[in-house]
């Protein structure tokens, strides 16, 4: 919601080197080529006018080629958008950057947003407690708690200016780590009743680069090494990151995390922690901070 700490939030990021593309800044040009003085009346008609006449994601559709051009010459490939209003233009944005584009929402109390609007005194902003209002209302209407009910983070800034900074950096710092690559050993028993192919698409439904081999020990078992991705990527489309983040904090011993996945489930291509009477798919993780890796995998959000 308006001034609930996006541009603190993105001065942290730029602290952290990383690029900011700030939407408010396609509406202001827009303004200034009307001939129009920058005012939070203005600004809001402009941008209103843009959504009715191209769309309500077309703030975003005039982002994006700046937001490719910014990956383009960032060595770190991570890009900051400040200013997300909707969720046709969080939907834009999924649609051009896919599995890449996280979206992280921010609270803040409506009495401290207020005072806060009112004394950052900046030139598009509020001028009284009715055009805050009026503000709050408009970008309702644009979809944004929609958008806001659709993040992957949600950091809260009820706290003081310092603890809310650390909250942005921590989330930003576990979007940035890329533990993609970790690699994980797979393994999963082949059953007298099932056929070894079954097992394998199970397996690679999760883990699709897995490199698989037929261990004959007693029992015939599938055993190889992959990677995460496609892991991560599902924990957040069946929105289950918060069992995943508690099943592998209960997982990690040491340096090693060990967890048991339903192979009946997987094979429908889906994730489910625990045995079934039909066999498990068994993982093993090793890694030096098993903290983070949770983190990256389940998104954690900051409170």
């Amino acid at each position: 919601m308006p001034a609930s700490g996006k541009t603190e939030a993105a001065n942290v990021a730029r602290a952290l080197g990383i690029p900011v593309i700030q939407m408010g800044d396609v509406v202001r040009a827009e303004v200034k080529a009307r001939g129009l003085k920058i005012t939070e009346e203005s600004v809001g008609k402009v941008a209103n006018d843009i959504r009715e006449s191209e769309g309500m994601g077309a703030v975003a559709l005039r982002c994006v080629p700046h937001i490719k051009n910014a990956i383009k010459n960032t060595d770190g490939k991570v890009v900051v958008i400040d200013g997300i209003r909707g969720v046709a233009e969080a939907k834009v944005y999924k649609d051009a950057f896919g599995i890449q584009f996280t979206l992280i929402a921010i609270h803040a109390p409506q009495k401290a947003r207020f005072e806060w609007a009112m004394a950052r005194k900046r030139e598009d902003d509020i001028e009284n407690r009715e055009s805050f209002l009026q503000k709050d209302e408009r970008e309702t209407s644009w979809g944004l708690p929609e958008a806001i009910d659709m993040a992957d983070f949600s950091i809260e800034n009820d706290c003081t200016l310092e603890e809310f900074k650390q909250r942005v950096k921590t989330t930003l710092e576990s979007i940035i780590e890329d533990y993609s690559h970790t690699i994980a050993t797979v393994s999963a028993a082949i059953h007298p009743t099932e056929l070894m192919e079954n097992v394998e698409i199970a397996i690679k439904n999760i883990f699709p680069d897995a490199l698989l081999q037929l261990e004959k020990d007693g029992n015939n078992r599938l055993v190889g090494k992959a990677s995460l991705q496609r892991l991560q990527e599902l924990l957040k489309k069946q929105k289950i990151r918060d069992t995943a983040r508690m099943e592998l904090f209960k997982s990690w011993v040491g340096g090693r995390i060990e967890f048991i996945l339903n192979k009946q489930v997987a094979y429908i291509g889906k994730v489910n922690f625990g045995e079934s009477s039909l066999g498990s798919i068994y993982v093993s993780i090793e890694t030096e901070d098993a903290e983070k890796l949770i983190d990256w995998l389940t998104y954690r959000s900051e409170k």
